[in-house]
């Protein structure tokens, strides 16, 4: 088996991720497949098929009966790729068995005994299966596989269809199509059919639970999955189906280790078995953690670091250790969460911020040529902007349906006139872009108008404000006028406990513990996970400290030019 020929595969289907698609990105890569790497193929083929390989495997003193009996056993196992794209975890399975086979082969040649043809042909024509519903993907697996001398059976069929019938295997090794599950055109069916879905979750999540259903009693799935499972509130379902039907064995959380070339995939690997009814459940499983941008080839000299089976249940999975999930389980207990000062609210969503946003010198030169069209500007923040001085100004033309303009209620062409009438410095900005805002889906009752948000007034009070996106802790307390967009989140409370709280190291650390990443290690601040963040019951003494120093920082922003961002870890 040469290395030559995976190299070839893999040169195959470089080819095939770069067939364009009708909408401009690769064809595999629009329906959320990437292809394998052949060291994450190898590792995880071997993380799946080890223990299968080696349960019958004798010792170097063991008589030839029982080199022949483990042998026997190799010719009957089955291996299934879900979703096999050209091959490439087919490929490094079929390496393992027939490096298994030969040695068994082999052992017994030494101790005076006869190969095995027969059981060789079964083990070619019978150990791998494979589905895809691409099929110049399988034949590219066809191909590959055949140079290595197996023969496998590949079918184009989807592994999610219901009427799909495939015997039981031993092993199920997997990267299957990463992918917001309410994309697909059979989204409701899916939801209705798989336990472990979630609408909001990722299409994996529904190949998880058929791979169990197509395991045999003691068998083991091998797959690359979205980390965002882990820890996100639309995981929960699929971390609740692992743990009332499988026993999950080992997770490697892989970060941001760069794996699929330059895209940014967020993998993790997920290593679980299909247990026999009348067996006691193991009490820990194990997990390992990839940091930064960190190569594969660095799990070797990871730390395998267990954790209880108890705490893998419908709650995040936080992955740390028991004393680590033990404080963060406290501090959950014991605090208030945030939502008990509010909602957490999105920020405005303009769609095309090029034609809303305005810097400094485009308000400027506004409020000189125009001052009824600059009326309509306020101070506008993105995420980025919440540790420096406001800096840019939002056109800010609500939706006519929660705002009355004097063009509201007329026809389109009347009320265009009469908004070029009213305010013509936003009109002469506007209309130039009036085709890209137009195929705004978020807009309001016209085309220049933002679309409705059902909580302006709130926004635009005081309120608290942190960024979806955040290395380090980045959060404001806006005493009002200042309005968030898309990439902020605002909680409408002006208490400087709140402030106080957020900044706390401590704080920073549960969040760290808890929230999803991006990349770079970026924390992802989204409103579920931030509606729970345990804040301390507050202290009349530290209540009034901490306005004291919210507005001395609130000063000296206004005093100080932008800061360099900097990651912290």
């Amino acid at each position: 088996m040469r290395r030559a020929e995976g190299d070839a595969a893999e040169a195959l289907q470089a080819a095939l991720d770069a067939a364009p698609s009708r909408r401009g990105r690769s064809r595999r890569h629009a329906e959320g497949a990437y292809f394998t790497p052949a060291p994450l193929a190898a590792e995880l083929a071997r993380r799946g098929l080890s223990p299968a390989l080696h349960r019958s495997r004798p010792g170097a003193d063991a008589p030839r009966s029982a080199w022949e009996a483990h042998r026997e056993a190799l010719s009957g196992l089955t291996v299934l790729d879900p979703a096999c794209g050209a091959g490439a975890l087919l490929v490094e399975a079929w390496r393992a068995l027939k490096a298994a086979w030969d040695e068994a082969e082999e052992e017994i040649r030494r101790r005076g005994g006869a190969a095995d043809p027969e059981g060789l042909r079964r083990l070619q024509h019978q150990a791998l299966w494979g589905l895809d519903l691409n099929p110049d993907a399988l034949a590219l697996a066809q191909r590959a596989l055949a140079e290595l001398g197996a023969t496998p059976q590949l079918r184009a069929q989807d592994a999610l269809h219901p009427g799909l019938e495939l015997p039981c295997v031993d092993v199920i090794v997997g990267n299957p199509p990463f992918g917001r599950l309410s994309r697909h055109p059979e989204a409701a069916a899916l939801l209705r059919r798989h336990a472990a879905a979630h609408g909001q979750g990722d299409l994996s999540a529904c190949f998880v639970e058929r791979a169990l259903g197509l395991l045999r009693p003691g068998g083991r799935l091998a797959l690359i999955l979205p980390n965002k499972w882990l820890r996100a509130p639309a995981g929960a379902p699929l971390r609740a189906f692992l743990h009332d039907a499988a026993w999950v064995e080992t997770v490697i959380d892989l970060g941001h280790a760069p794996l699929f070339g330059t895209t940014d995939a967020f993998p993790c690997l997920l290593i679980a078995r299909r247990p026999h009814t009348d067996e006691a459940p193991p009490t820990s499983a194990e997990v390992q953690r990839l940091h930064g941008q960190a190569r594969l080839d660095a799990l070797g000299a990871l730390q395998t670091r267990p954790v209880a089976r108890a705490s893998l249940g419908a709650g995040p999975w936080g992955l740390g250790e028991d004393a680590v999930e033990a404080l963060l389980c406290k501090m959950e207990r014991e605090g208030q969460p945030l939502f008990t000062w509010g909602e957490p609210l999105y920020g405005v969503k303009t769609g095309l911020n090029r034609a809303f946003v305005l810097n400094e010198e485009e308000s400027a030169a506004l409020h000189r040529d125009c001052p009824a069209s600059a009326g309509l500007l306020v101070p506008f923040a993105r995420g980025e902007d919440l540790g420096r001085p406001p800096a840019r100004q939002l056109l800010a033309l609500r939706s006519s349906r929660e705002r009355a303009w004097p063009w509201s209620g007329l026809p389109e062409v009347q009320a265009r006139a009469v908004f070029e009438r009213t305010y013509p410095g936003a009109w002469a900005r506007l209309a130039p872009m009036e085709d890209a805002l137009r195929a705004r889906a978020d807009q309001g009752a016209f085309w220049w108008e933002l679309r409705r948000t059902g909580a302006w007034e709130l926004l635009l009070g005081p309120k608290l404000l942190w960024p979806d996106l955040a290395w380090r802790p980045t959060f404001r307390l806006d005493p009002g006028g200042l309005l968030p967009g898309d990439t902020c989140f605002a909680l409408p409370s002006a208490d400087p406990w709140l402030i106080a709280a957020l900044q706390h190291p401590l704080t920073w650390w549960w969040l760290w513990h808890r929230a999803q990443r991006g990349k770079d290690e970026v924390l992802r601040l989204k409103r579920a996970l931030m509606r729970r963040l345990p804040i301390p019951k507050p202290h009349p003494d530290g209540a009034e400290a901490a306005w004291g120093l919210n507005e001395q920082e609130r000063r000296l922003v206004a005093r100080t030019a932008p800061p360099t961002r900097r990651a912290l870890g």
